[in-house]
């Protein structure tokens, strides 16, 4: 199994992960679409992206997302579709 398969199950069980390079650089990933990794920047503010990564070199390690609690009748905000196209949001309204 590739270091790509690996972050990519990883974040398909739910978690980010974290990827430490030799030279320091370390890596916040927390999803993936196709062949295009999200990664958070240094001030974890940003999201960045960039496609075909190899992660060659490197150390892999899962970061536990814990499911944050809410209590019933609490308002919920769920993202079923990020990116809707004019029709879908004609729907929404």
């Amino acid at each position: 199994m590739t270091n790509i398969e690996k972050v990519k199950r990883i974040l398909d069980a739910g978690h980010w992960v974290k990827v430490s390079y030799p030279d320091g650089c370390i890596l916040t990933i927390t999803s993936y679409h196709g062949n295009e990794i999200s990664y958070l920047g240094k001030s974890l503010t940003c999201i960045f992206t960039f496609s075909k990564p190899t992660f060659e070199n490197c150390t892999i390690e899962v970061i536990q997302r814990i499911p944050t609690p809410y209590k019933q009748g609490e308002k919920v905000l769920v993202l079923s579709n990020p990116e809707p196209d004019n029709r879908y949001i004609q729907d929404m309204v």
